[in-house]
C-alpha cells in the first residue's frame, strides 16, 4: 500500500561545539539487488536473496545553528541544507526529495531504515551540483566529528507486520 511519503521530524543534540555544519542520510541495506519479481503476485523474495543499500535521502550544508528538519510533505525539501539525488529516481518526480519506506509487499526480510546525522567539521561539503548521497557519503568520511543513528524497521508483507 502506498502512503502519503510523509517525511518524519528529525531532531538532533549534543553536537561537538567545533561543528561547522550538519549531514542527514536516510538509507536501507535492505533492498533486493533484482527488482524483477518485486510486487508480482505468485512471487516472493526471500529473506536470504542479494541485497543492496539504497539510498532513501541526502541533505547537507545544515547550518550549524540547526538541530532539526521538520517533517511535512516529501515533495517539498526544507528551507535549510542541500538535498542531493537518492536512489529513487525511477519511482519519484523529483529525486531529490525524500523517499519514504516502501518495501515490496512480497519481500521476506524485514526493513531497516538508517536515519544517521553526522556533525561536520567543514561548513560545506562542496560537492558538484549533481551530487549523489553516495557522493556525500564518500566526501562524509574525511569531516565527521561526530554521527548519530537511529534504526527504524518496516515491512509491507503482512506476514511481518504486527
Amino acid at each position: 500500500t502506498k502512503g502519503e511519503n510523509i517525511r518524519p521530524t528529525i531532531r538532533w543534540e549534543g553536537a561537538p561545539k567545533e561543528t561547522q555544519s550538519f549531514a542527514l542520510i536516510i538509507a536501507d541495506p535492505d533492498v533486493p539487488a533484482d527488482f524483477t519479481d518485486a510486487g508480482k503476485d505468485g512471487k516472493i523474495l526471500d529473506a536470504d536473496m542479494p541485497r543492496q543499500l539504497f539510498y532513501h535521502w541526502a541533505l547537507v550544508d545544515i547550518p550549524a545553528d540547526f538541530t532539526a528538519i521538520e517533517g511535512g510533505n516529501a515533495r517539498k525539501n526544507p528551507a535549510v541544507g542541500k538535498a542531493l539525488k537518492n536512489d529513487l529516481a525511477a519511482y519519484v518526480p523529483n529525486p531529490r526529495q525524500y523517499g519514504g519506506p516502501c518495501p515490496p509487499w512480497n519481500d521476506l526480510r524485514l526493513h531497516h531504515y538508517y536515519f544517521t546525522v553526522y556533525a561536520l567539521d567543514v561548513p560545506t561539503l562542496k560537492l558538484k551540483p549533481n551530487a549523489t548521497a553516495r557522493d556525500a557519503v564518500e566526501a562524509l568520511k574525511a569531516h565527521t566529528l561526530r554521527s548519530g543513528e537511529v534504526v527504524a524497521t518496516y515491512a509491507l508483507n503482512p506476514a511481518l507486520r504486527r
